[in-house]
């Protein structure tokens, strides 16, 4: 496996951010300054204390469509979607989905240590006290 793939796949498999992937190198044909790339890896909050992780190119469009149930995720049928409490930019589609995957492969715990770091997650519940006694299981 070529060094900088290797390096890539094992800053994924730690669960930080891709180093190499921030922006395209190559100028567009008009010659500006290179495009940034556009996807975003993000994680909702949900009523029940859940956590949701999802790909796109503008989370906050895509947090409104999961509100409306047509155009959001199954996953938020019997679910409200409360917040977007991570967000990472500078992806390509392709890092985007692999990084979406590395985050749902994490425990609990180590998605919460993860958004524990995202000044946008201050409200996250990091203890199964914080929620509610159904998702916590019988006692």
């Amino acid at each position: 496996m070529p060094g900088n793939l290797a390096a890539a796949l094992s800053r994924y498999a730690l669960g930080m951010k891709p180093a190499t992937h921030a922006t395209r190198p190559e100028a567009d044909e008009a010659g500006s300054a290179p495009a940034v790339n556009p996807w975003w890896v993000y994680v909702i909050r949900c009523d029940d204390g859940s956590l949701y992780t999802g790909v796109s190119t503008d989370p906050e469009r895509r947090f409104r469509e999961h509100l409306q149930h047509p155009r959001g995720a199954k996953y938020f049928n019997g679910r409200e979607p409360e917040s977007i409490v991570y967000r990472e930019a500078g992806h390509t589609r392709s890092s985007a989905c692999q990084r979406e995957a590395a985050i749902k492969k994490l425990t609990r715990p180590a998605k919460l240590a993860l958004l524990a770091k995202s000044p946008e997650a201050k409200a996250c519940p990091s203890s199964a006290a914080s929620r509610p006694r159904s998702i916590r299981g019988k006692g």
